[in-house]
């Protein structure tokens, strides 16, 4: 059975896990105050007598509980996000490698599901062109017509592709 790695990018998952630590930690004690103060303001609630040191630990030891789940839950929900966006980016580096014939196994409960299957999409619409031009390159034999038209196709697609480059990188 393989162990499954929980903690794929630390740095996001811990960012992440103690926002919602801390998301939780204030709307915790926020409601606290609210339930508490005007207690306390019109003298219902007295601190040493109404709340004694063993229910103030059981408070305490409440909010170390709730610390844990929802770090559990944030590195667990995490995980289901950052998994599939670690797989996208193993795979994208396998295909700048002359690799391209792998595919990316899609989950039914990962969260980019669409992204992943577009992926796999865009390698089998480039496989096949690619394959379908190695075929014409491979009939044309002597055919300088065709590998004229085949060259100024790749090249204009090799213009596209660049043309995306410069639009996606910052200035």
């Amino acid at each position: 059975m393989r162990k499954k790695l929980y903690l794929i990018n630390r740095h996001f998952q811990f960012r992440f896990m103690w926002l919602a630590v801390a998301v939780g930690l204030f709307s915790t004690a926020l409601t606290t105050i609210i339930i508490l103060y005007p207690l306390y303001v019109f003298r219902i609630l007295r601190i040493p007598e109404f709340l004694p040191l063993p229910i103030l630990g059981v408070m305490a030891l409440a909010a170390l509980v709730n610390i844990a789940l929802i770090s559990l839950l944030t590195i667990t929900v995490t995980h289901r996000v950052v998994g599939p966006l670690y797989n996208l980016v193993r795979n994208m580096r396998r295909f700048e490698s002359p690799h391209w014939n792998g595919h990316i196994h899609v989950r039914d409960k990962d969260e980019l599901q669409y992204v992943m299957r577009t992926f796999n999409n865009m390698v089998d619409c480039i496989v096949a062109t690619v394959s379908k031009d190695i075929d014409v390159l491979q009939n044309a034999g002597s055919n300088a017509p065709a590998i004229k038209n085949l060259t100024a196709s790749l090249q204009k697609r090799t213009e596209e592709f660049r043309s995306l480059q410069t639009k996606e990188t910052p200035s």
